[in-house]
């Protein structure tokens, strides 16, 4: 065919076979952060969710799996915002409540260490490696660990005075101690912000 005669020829395509070409979906266009290995399966889910979704919102969605007592989903969402940001404090923490629900505690404090060279001003990462040393009956180190948690803003004396785990130091000179500190800590700023 000449041409000229060309002219008449349909410029654009309306066919469906881009859908048969792997990592095309059908009738889609390339997103941002798109990667035809996520629909041809050659990436982990892990990488797909973290592709589409920041650390905060996977960190969010850990949490709600956690307190819904879904573990592993909950440590694949904190392991893939760490994907994203290796800094995340919160979910090395995270991570370590996850073992610690399975009764792994030497890799439940692993994590929450992790979590310290992360952020070593974590209270709740201190809080919960003074709660494994009391269950294993390491008073010395749990009350280290408290005093450490309470100097970085851990201040819920309620949930040190009622847990489980603190069960062991509750009695203790020295929890009296820590809880009155803890008091007097918390009453302090309160007190100062009203001048």
């Amino acid at each position: 065919m000449p041409i000229a005669d060309r002219a008449h020829l349909p410029t654009t395509v309306t066919s469906t076979a881009l859908g048969q070409i792997a990592g095309y979906p059908v009738g889609a266009a390339r997103q941002p952060g798109y990667d035809a290995r996520d629909a041809r399966g050659d990436r982990p889910a892990a990488k797909i969710r973290a592709a589409h979704e920041g650390p905060d919102e996977l960190l969010k969605r850990g949490l709600a799996e956690l307190n819904q007592g879904r573990f592993e989903p909950a440590r694949q969402l904190f392991l893939d915002a760490l994907a994203l940001d290796a800094h995340r404090a919160e979910a090395y923490n995270g991570v370590g409540v996850t073992f610690y629900a399975r009764s792994d505690f030497d890799e439940a404090l692993a994590w929450y260490k992790r979590a310290l060279e992360a952020n070593p001003s974590l209270g709740d990462a201190y809080y919960n490696i003074a709660c494994i040393y009391s269950r294993e009956g390491k008073k010395p180190l749990a009350f280290r660990y408290l005093r450490l948690a309470a100097l970085n803003h851990y201040t819920q004396r309620e949930q040190m005075q009622r847990d489980p785990d603190l069960a062991p130091l509750q009695g203790e000179p020295q929890m009296a101690e820590l809880l009155t500190q803890m008091s007097t800590a918390v009453a302090a700023p309160a007190a100062g912000a009203h001048r």
